[in-house]
């Protein structure tokens, strides 16, 4: 045999070889953009791509300054993309975007380009809602602004923060959440409490922010004071009839009725959300206007009866067990509240006045627990250093439990009104994806957000299958160092199904390695 022929043999062998264990593929991999636009996806500004791909893919997109702000795998029976430019509520930087395409064996596929100018953010016109606090007198209190603003550019603003200079007083307050998209108007909303200011013009300039603390656009316009905004009124009795008007804010209202629930079992979140603050400190301060000669605790229990007095409902009166927690503003606008809905009023108005307070998960029930110095000759701790406050019963007094209380503080939960972190997390998707025609892993994408007032540090998400007896499959984590107050991280889990098994698939949420919640799926995988 020829050398000739025996190099021809060997390299028939090689090849063969080289086929048969898969390093070597005659398919090519096919990767179309269909369609793109810049949206928002739940607060974070995003790159949807709809596109067609005959085999897996890895995206990466390089911002311009070269750095990889998302990567991510792909999957055939995928044809729509979700790409984040930016953190959220965080505008995104103008150049050059580079969005690049692999295969699985990380062969370059396709590479493209988008360029964008970025915002063009202005305020057209400024409305004030204005409400005359004293009947008697010819001053008025502002209480919140409208801004009719426009984004002329391609990318999306995130307004975050605002100071209004007025007569000399600056302000400074935070706008409620909102995204202006690229060549739309719309309205953007603060809510205030400046009080003490004349009838008549004033000259005000106003300037706002992004999250960075980056000046968007400012204003220098004038603005009419005169009573714009209709009241509610309460009356109730503590020691002989009391009553207050506080001014109707429909936009704060809006705002509250749209929002998702807090699906969290600490309802501190619904305490500590910083958009109603300046509002309730207008309905503390018109409430405490009757406490000028009580003492500490007289205070307390005036506020109390303020609560106490609003009228009872339950969430839903065919199902004691569902359950609806309502924000402040809601439950001032509804009129009627449960146990949960007033405390977490209550705790709100006394955390603001400086109080050391918790709210006390009871079964079925909640209340406030309140911490003072001096000591309730007549009463004792409830738990925790706290004395029970009811907030059903009217004429309840700090220290005074109910009967049906009174035996069981051993199964309170405290949820302290002190200064933490709350982190809540939701399925935003899960996909399952196939390999020969069964399940070869599902693809679970997850929000995280920290709906609590201080940083949280060491989050972490665990993700598993598991079986009826309770056996741990594939289990998979991902750890964030630390996420800020109302901040908000996506994640992408990957778990791989377990073989031959009936599965369903857990994930649970630790903060300081402490759990937190776990959520399950509602169908089992096999």
């Amino acid at each position: 045999m020829t050398l000739k022929k025996l190099a021809i043999i060997i390299t028939l062998i090689i090849f063969i070889f080289t086929f048969n264990s898969g390093c070597v593929s005659f398919k090519d991999v096919s990767f179309n953009i269909l369609s793109k636009s810049i949206v928002d996806y739940y607060g974070f500004p995003s790159l949807i791509l709809n596109y067609t791909a005959n085999d897996n893919i890895i995206v990466n997109l390089v911002d311009p300054d070269e750095k990889i702000v998302f990567t991510d795998n792909f999957y055939p029976s995928q044809n729509e993309m979700v790409i984040s430019i930016a953190s959220y509520r965080n505008i995104p930087q103008h150049g050059t975007y580079q969005l690049i395409v692999y295969d699985k064996n990380e062969n370059k596929i396709y590479n493209e380009t988008f360029y964008f100018n970025g915002i063009n953010f202005s305020i057209n016109a400024v409305r004030g809602y204005w409400w005359k606090e004293n009947t008697d007198d010819s001053k008025y209190s502002l209480i919140g602004i409208t801004l009719n603003v426009s984004n002329n550019g391609d990318l999306p603003v995130y307004p975050y923060s605002l100071n209004l200079l007025i007569e000399n007083i600056s302000t400074s307050a935070n706008i409620l959440p909102s995204v202006v998209l690229p060549e739309k108007t719309g309205y953007i909303y603060c809510s205030f409490y400046i009080s003490n200011l004349k009838i008549g013009m004033k000259n005000c300039y106003i300037s706002v922010f992004d999250r960075k603390g980056e000046i968007l656009n400012d204003l220098t316009f004038q603005i009419n004071a005169q009573e714009n905004v209709p009241i509610y009124h309460f009356n109730w009795d503590y020691n002989g009839t009391k009553e207050i008007n506080i001014p109707k804010t429909e936009f704060l209202s809006d705002y509250y009725i749209t929002r998702d629930r807090l699906y969290t079992n600490d309802y501190a979140a619904y305490v500590f959300d910083p958009y109603d603050d300046l509002y309730l400190t207008l309905l503390t301060d018109s409430i405490t206007a009757h406490a000028e000669y009580l003492d500490n605790i007289s205070k307390i229990n005036l506020i109390a009866s303020f609560v106490q007095n609003l009228e009872y409902g339950e969430d839903d009166p065919f199902n004691s067990s569902y359950e609806y927690p309502l924000f402040p503003i809601e439950l001032l606008k509804n009129r009627t509240s449960d146990c949960e809905d007033r405390s977490i009023l209550l705790g709100n108005i006394l955390m603001l006045i400086g109080y050391n307070v918790s709210l006390i998960s009871l079964p079925k029930h909640m209340a406030i627990g309140v911490n003072v110095e001096q000591n309730l000759s007549d009463y004792d701790y409830y738990v925790d250093k706290y004395y029970y406050l009811g907030t059903v019963k009217k004429g309840m007094v700090l220290g005074d439990i109910p009967t049906l209380y009174r035996n069981i503080s051993e199964q309170a939960v405290v949820y302290p009104l002190t200064p933490r972190p709350v982190i809540r997390y939701e399925w935003k998707k899960a996909e399952g994806i196939l390999a020969d025609g069964t399940l070869d892993f599902v693809k679970l994408k997850l929000f995280i957000e920290n709906i609590g007032n201080t940083v949280a540090e060491k989050i972490t998400i665990t993700g598993a299958f598991y079986s009826s007896d309770n056996t741990e499959y594939n289990p998979e984590k991902i750890i964030i160092s630390s996420l800020l107050p109302r901040e908000k991280e996506q994640i992408s889990l990957k778990i791989t199904a377990p073989e031959e098994i009936s599965a369903i698939l857990k994930t649970r949420l630790y903060l300081d390695d402490i759990l937190i919640e776990e959520k399950q799926s509602k169908t089992r995988f096999s």
